[in-house]
């Protein structure tokens, strides 16, 4: 395999990863910026788990292609990403009191499980979806 080659592919995935990233963020942002005051919450509003998770997911892809030229879609990489993911949201209630310093409980306790749910729980179901198609 040549330079450019394997410059390309290394560049490529790095791309793929940046659209995924995008791809997050935006789902986050339309979330956000959507958020009525003093109206129920619609059923379409379950996508929010798909935000974070992509853009772990991105975040996987950009480094995997650009600093060890591996592919943006192989098993490994939803491995790595549950991976992180699990270590972000498996249990944030270690490290929340210290991100917004709360030293009630209150804040941090609400912030912690809303990690765990959105971030922790996806990551589970990644890192077992990663360990059974790792080697593709």
């Amino acid at each position: 395999m040549s330079k450019s080659t394997d410059r390309q592919e290394r560049l490529s995935n790095a791309v793929i990863g940046l659209i995924v990233i995008c791809i997050g963020f935006g789902i986050v942002y339309w979330f956000f910026s959507r958020i009525p005051h003093n109206v129920r919450p619609s059923l379409w509003e379950w996508l929010i788990i798909f935000g974070p998770m992509l853009i772990i997911m991105g975040i996987v892809m950009l480094m995997r292609g650009l600093l060890w030229g591996q592919s943006a879609f192989s098993g490994r990489t939803v491995l790595y990403g549950g991976l992180v993911m699990l270590l972000i949201g498996g249990f944030p209630w270690i490290y929340t009191p210290l991100l917004i310093k709360d030293h009630v409980g209150e804040g941090s306790g609400m912030l912690g499980t809303l990690l765990f749910l959105i971030v922790g729980i996806p990551g589970l179901v990644l890192t077992i979806i990663g360990f059974f198609i790792r080697d593709w």
